[in-house]
C-alpha cells in the first residue's frame, strides 16, 4: 500500500485496509495483491469525488523600497501565480511590502527583484 501511495506521489495521507479472514488463505502474493487493489480502489474513489487537495508550502517575504520604487514589488508579485500580499506599511520615505510565495518560486523571485530594483534584497522569514 505504501508503494501505491509513493507511486501516485501522495504524501501526508494514511491508507487503512481491514481484512476479515473468510477461511481462504491468500498467501504473501495474494495479500499483496489484495492490499494493492484496496489502495488503488480508495485512490480512484477519492479522485472521482475530488477529495485530493494540493498543499503549497509558502515562504513569508518582505521587501523594503523607497516611496518612488514602491510600485515595483506589486507589479512583480502580480507576475507570480500564487503570490499573496499580506501587508503594507508606508512610513515617510520607505514602503514595506509583506507577502507569501510558494517556496519553489523564491529563488526566481529573488533574482527578478534584484534585477528590477537594481540590487534590492528580499528578506525571508
Amino acid at each position: 500500500m505504501l508503494k501505491v501511495l509513493e507511486g501516485y506521489e501522495i504524501t501526508d495521507s494514511l491508507v487503512i485496509c481491514v481484512r476479515w479472514f473468510g477461511g481462504t488463505k491468500l498467501g504473501t502474493g495474494g495479500l499483496a495483491r489484495a492490499y494493492t487493489a484496496a489502495a488503488l480502489g480508495a485512490i480512484g474513489e477519492a479522485e472521482t469525488k475530488g477529495l485530493f487537495e494540493e498543499i503549497k508550502i509558502m515562504a513569508q517575504g518582505m521587501i523594503e523600497a523607497s516611496q518612488e520604487l514602491a510600485h515595483l514589488p506589486f507589479s512583480l508579485l502580480a507576475s507570480f501565480k500564487d503570490a499573496e500580499i499580506v501587508g503594507r506599511e508606508f512610513d515617510g520615505e520607505w514602503a514595506k511590502i509583506h507577502f507569501r510565495l510558494p517556496v519553489e518560486d523564491c529563488a526566481g523571485f529573488d533574482m527578478a527583484w534584484a534585477e528590477k530594483s537594481r540590487g534590492g534584497k528580499v528578506i525571508w522569514s
